[in-house]
């Protein structure tokens, strides 16, 4: 900004910011003081002389300090001014609103648009003149024809320079995979967590990736009209983003009518979001794609209006994903094939999991699962940190810094639809990979009761090398008749007669014996893998093995 007097008159102008204002000299005080507040209302830094009636005749370069006008005034507004499309896998249409701010009139000549092929903008006339707080709007269209990467830039060229107006588009265009997958399906969740434990076992947890990557292992039939389409489509695409539906929760909406923007199905226990795509399927040839505005308690609502007629017409969440391989396998007589594709899918959600029942500060979960590696067969691997020095002339020594042992069990769940499944995900979620413990009953019945009445702060169990061995063991769950648990800490262990042990607990129970189903270990674990497959059968049915690590009890 430049400072200069003439005429009785203070003109200040700047490039940077547009701004030609003029100050009548009359109204400021010839004082020295009035001249130093109007030097500091300016901005610093500048360079003083003596007096505004006798100025030295050199320009003066000052700063004019900002103030909350500035924020909405004396500039061009375009809202938006970044537009993320995501995976686009059908034409976009995004309102866009230009206010001129200022109290003046300012025309805007042109739009040009950098590196922005398939992308249009509608209803804008060149040039056009803006009245002092003026606002217009114009749509900008995004295609599906254009690179798979969109990066583009429109820069709005005004009669006067008042600086760097422009919108940014970016996003991705996507190619949508038609064809229905069949069971089984995998989807891998996978965190990434290191670990730094010291020589005693203690463990200190960081997280190196926020949001989880996803990946999707799944086959798809091919009628054999659908061959060729689909050998061009991995051929000429394989290296770019593609549209991967989720069947596994697509979910059967009935018929629908042209124009509709209400499906009523229930978006609970899906991967429906608002702001993102799905897909409206009747067949490989009849399909179309849409974006979804809200998401209520029975109904999805779309973007906008359905554009054609889809009977028998089913809803799937829609992912972007790439190709980390794909292989296209078909019959020698040419009538039947098969895709098999492992899609790395792009843009996961990062679903906020709810805060669960507490126990000592940490999430604790009563869901029993299938413990072990099938229904029938309960494991468990017990394991010790080792140091182990061997000079191979004598004896090795061993030593085991700690004193607490690692036992590794399989947390698994068996589940029939969409609800019971996203709480198993949300679990997973909550756990963010290995890095958020959490407390755990064995699920069996590890100390028997041997007492009879009201139970207080101290009950009789039978001693079977509790005592002696996993003393060290000091948290139970006891699970009631009416298949409720309660968590307590054992404060002591006293010897009792005949085989028994006294525990005392940190408070008292407060009911009859009888009312005790059975009591169980409780152990402080996490996960013992960062990676986690959800695999898919036929009618909704996943399976779901959680390697699990007991890291103290």
């Amino acid at each position: 900004m430049e400072f200069i007097q003439s005429a009785g008159n203070l003109t200040f102008t700047s490039q940077a910011q547009g701004l030609d204002k003029s100050v009548n000299t009359e109204k400021i005080q010839r004082s020295t003081a009035r001249y130093y507040k109007l030097m500091g209302d300016l901005g610093f830094p500048f360079i003083p002389y003596r007096s505004l009636d006798n100025p030295n005749g050199y320009p003066v370069r000052l700063m004019q300090a900002q103030s909350f006008q500035f924020d909405y005034y004396y500039r061009i507004h375009v809202r938006p001014s970044e537009i993320d499309v995501g995976n686009l896998t059908s034409a976009q249409t995004i309102r866009v609103e230009i206010w001129n701010a200022w109290f003046n009139n300012k025309t805007l000549k042109t739009i040009r648009g950098l590196n922005a092929p398939g992308i249009t903008t509608n209803g804008a006339t060149f040039p056009k003149t803006y009245y002092p707080l003026e606002s217009s709007f114009f749509e900008l269209v995004v295609t599906q024809d254009g690179p798979p990467d969109i990066d583009g830039r429109f820069e709005f060229d005004w009669d006067d320079p008042i600086g760097s107006t422009d919108l940014r588009v970016t996003g991705s265009r996507v190619v949508l995979i038609p064809w229905c997958m069949e069971a089984p399906m995998k989807e891998t969740l996978e965190w990434k967590t290191e670990i730094l434990e010291s020589v005693d076992g203690y463990e200190q947890r960081i997280r190196l990736r926020k949001f989880p990557r996803c990946s999707l292992e799944a086959q798809y039939p091919l009628p054999y009209r659908e061959l060729q389409l689909c050998e061009n489509l991995i051929y000429g695409w394989h290296t770019k983003p593609f549209g991967v539906p989720l069947w596994s929760e697509a979910q059967f909406c009935g018929d629908l009518a042209r124009g509709t923007m209400r499906v009523p199905i229930s978006g609970a226990g899906t991967q429906l979001q608002a702001g993102q795509n799905c897909l409206i399927w009747n067949s490989n040839r009849r399909y179309v794609t849409m974006g979804i505005r809200q998401i209520l308690a029975d109904t999805v609502v779309l973007d906008k209006p359905l554009p054609a007629n889809i009977p028998h017409a089913y809803l799937s969440p829609l992912m972007g994903g790439r190709a980390a391989n794909a292989s296209l396998t078909r019959a020698t007589d040419g009538y039947k094939g098969q895709l098999q594709a492992n899609w790395n899918l792009t843009r996961v959600a990062a679903w906020q999991a709810p805060v669960t029942e507490q126990f000592l500060g940490d999430d604790i979960y009563f869901e029993k699962g299938i413990i072990g590696t099938s229904a029938t067969l309960l494991d468990s691997t017990v394991s010790s940190k080792e140091v182990k020095i061997d000079y191979e002339v004598s004896e090795p020594e061993y030593f085991y810094p700690n004193e607490n042992a690692h036992v590794r069990r399989s947390y698994n769940f068996l589940t029939q639809g969409l609800l019971p499944l996203w709480n198993i995900r949300m679990f997973l979620y909550r756990r963010c990979g290995k890095l958020r413990p959490f407390w755990l009953p064995t699920f069996e019945n590890n100390l028997s009761l041997k007492q009879e009445g009201q139970l207080l702060s101290t009950i009789t169990v039978k001693d079977e090398g509790y005592r002696q061995f996993a003393n060290k063991r000091k948290h139970i769950a006891i699970k009631f008749m009416d298949n409720h648990y309660e968590c307590y800490t054992v404060n002591s262990i006293s010897q009792g007669y005949g085989g028994l042990v006294n525990l005392t607990l940190d408070r008292d129970i407060n009911k009859d014996a009888t009312t005790v189903r059975e009591i169980s270990y409780l152990g402080y674990y996490r996960l013992d893998s960062d990676s986690v497959t959800i695999e898919w059968n036929t009618n909704r049915v996943a399976n779901v093995q959680i390697p699990i690590l007991e890291i103290k009890p």
